[in-house]
């Protein structure tokens, strides 16, 4: 996936934080939350409300979608061109995408 001209394709800059949130979705066999990304090493010293902001951004641009969890945190993954479902267990909040 070349992030910088998914970016692009929806009126939106390429940027340091923006470009990382993405590839870390990208590179995510399951959904991610907004902590997840923060805890990853190259998103160290990233402010809370710049990864809101770009997550505000990116949903309503399109690039990305929330995935229902039984969690309390959102998660998020990037639309992609085949609908899917997910397999999110109750007791232990394990999930998989599945590809039908």
């Amino acid at each position: 996936m070349n992030v910088k001209e998914l970016l692009k394709s929806r009126g939106l800059r390429h940027g340091k934080v923006r470009a990382s949130f993405l590839q870390h979705l990208s590179e995510s066999s399951t959904p991610l939350s907004a902590v997840d990304i923060l805890k990853k090493p190259n998103m160290k010293g990233v402010n809370k409300s710049t990864i809101y902001r770009n997550i505000d951004e990116m949903l309503s641009a399109g690039i990305i979608e929330s995935v229902y969890s039984n969690s309390e945190a959102q998660l998020f993954e990037i639309v992609g061109e085949n609908h899917h479902h997910h397999f999110n267990c109750t007791s232990c909040g394990w999930m998989q995408c599945l590809d039908v």
